[in-house]
C-alpha cells in the first residue's frame, strides 16, 4: 500500500529535527496517532497545510474519552503542536489542541518532599475531572 502524501509530509519534517533517536520516536509516535484518528474519524487531507483546526480539537476530546494518562496526553500534544508549528501552522490555530489540566499537590514522601500530581480540568467548571487518589476517605 503506498503512503498518503500527508504522511510522506509529515516524516519529512520529523526527520529535519536533528534531535535524538528518542525524539524522533515521540513525535512519530504522536503524528501516527493523529493521522490515525484522522483516517478513522475525519476526512484525511492531501496536505498538511489543510489539517482543519476543529479536527484538531475533536482528537484532543476523542483522546480524553480514550482515559489516557495525562502526562502522556500533554506529551503527544506538545510533540504534535511542535511539528505543526514546525509545518507552518499558527500558534493561535494550534490552541486547539490543548487540554486543561492543573497540578495538585499529594502527600509528601518518605523524604518530605512534596508530591504532586497533573489532573485533568473540566473547562466549564475549573473542576478536577476525577476525584484526587491522595484524598483520604
Amino acid at each position: 500500500m503506498q503512503e498518503s502524501s500527508l504522511n510522506l509530509q509529515m516524516k519529512g519534517l520529523i526527520e529535519e529535527f536533528k534531535g535524538s533517536q528518542k525524539m524522533a520516536s515521540i513525535l512519530n509516535s504522536a503524528w501516527e496517532m493523529f493521522h490515525s484518528f484522522l483516517e478513522d474519524h475525519e476526512l484525511p487531507p492531501g496536505r498538511l497545510e489543510d489539517i482543519n483546526p476543529r479536527a484538531m480539537a475533536r482528537f484532543v476530546k476523542h483522546c480524553r474519552t480514550l482515559d489516557m494518562d495525562v502526562d502522556a496526553l500533554v506529551m503527544k500534544l506538545t510533540a504534535l503542536r511542535t511539528l505543526l508549528m514546525h509545518a507552518g501552522f499558527q500558534a493561535s490555530t494550534l490552541a486547539a489542541l490543548t487540554t486543561p489540566t492543573r497540578r495538585v499537590r499529594g502527600k509528601n514522601d518518605s523524604n518530605g518532599k512534596h508530591t504532586y500530581q497533573r489532573q485533568f480540568v473540566e473547562p466549564a467548571t475549573g473542576l478536577p475531572a476525577a476525584p484526587n487518589p491522595f484524598d483520604e476517605a
